[in-house]
């Protein structure tokens, strides 16, 4: 369904030069899941909701 989408606005993409990024970050997330995923994860492998926020915030500040 994601790359229906993709499929579908394609051409407004492409016209903002976004295409490509766009075509990498769901090819990203259809590999390897999204940030809940990752976050479910790390709370099952840590238990700790602090470990979480943290890796939340490392993540979104680069």
């Amino acid at each position: 369904m994601v790359r229906a989408l993709l499929d579908h606005v394609s051409d407004a993409l492409a016209s903002t030069g976004d295409l490509d990024r766009a075509r990498e970050a769901v090819d990203g997330v259809l590999r390897g899941g999204g940030g809940a995923r990752v976050q479910r994860e790390l709370m099952e492998r840590t238990g700790s909701l602090r470990k979480v926020v943290t890796e939340c915030v490392r993540h979104t500040q680069g």
